[in-house]
């Protein structure tokens, strides 16, 4: 499928071709037609939003899904905005750019200071930026809070190893070898070169 012109075309028509061009298995065509469409009307928070998911988590294009996250925040007030800036700032943690997503992490824990994944990557971000007393107590927040929120960290987070590990580093600390080596094995299903889980599997001797 080919590039349109898209000065005649109507707002939805941008977003049926752009649906269209993902059936077909274009996805680089897709994304022309939805940034179009993003660029024509910034206000459609809800389309803006999801879109810049699929771009952050199946396009990978980690840019771009801020540019587009970012146009929602210029754009829309609401509930939103704290999984907005979560995005942005796991967007520039997982580019290493740990200065910017220290900025929209912390933005995320100022609206809801107890959510568990912008913790997680802020212990990511101290770390990058060498701040392990700090990344430490991410970590350990995390670890305080994970127990009772297993089913959610697999909800929020299912193809991600990192809510696994710490499962499994929390089990490990209350000598729940069992339920350790569980969720270390789940580390390597999703992630099946993680050293760490690796290592400690070993050390556990998990059957």
């Amino acid at each position: 499928m080919e590039l349109k012109k898209t000065d005649t075309l109507e707002l939805q028509d941008l977003k049926r071709i752009a649906q269209s061009a993902l059936q077909i298995g274009d996805t680089a065509l897709a994304v022309q037609y939805y940034v179009e469409a993003k660029d024509r009307d910034p206000s459609q928070c809800k389309f803006i939003y999801d879109v810049g998911r699929f771009i952050m988590y199946v396009v990978k294009d980690y840019n771009l899904a801020i540019t587009f996250f970012k146009t929602r925040l210029a754009n829309c007030n609401d509930s939103m905005n704290q999984t907005v800036y979560y995005f942005i700032g796991y967007g520039y943690a997982i580019q290493k750019q740990y200065d910017s997503s220290y900025v929209y992490l912390k933005a995320s824990l100022n609206l809801n200071p107890k959510d568990l994944k912008s913790h997680l990557f802020l212990g990511d971000v101290y770390a990058g930026l060498k701040k392990p007393d700090s990344s430490k107590m991410e970590f350990e927040f995390i670890i305080e809070n994970v127990n009772g929120n297993i089913e959610k960290w697999s909800e929020l987070m299912p193809d991600s190893p990192y809510g696994y590990l710490y499962l499994a580093v929390s089990y490990q600390l209350n000598n729940d070898i069992e339920n350790a080596c569980k969720y270390y094995k789940k580390v390597l299903t999703i992630d099946p070169k993680n050293p760490q889980a690796k290592e400690m599997i070993n050390k556990l001797k998990c059957p």
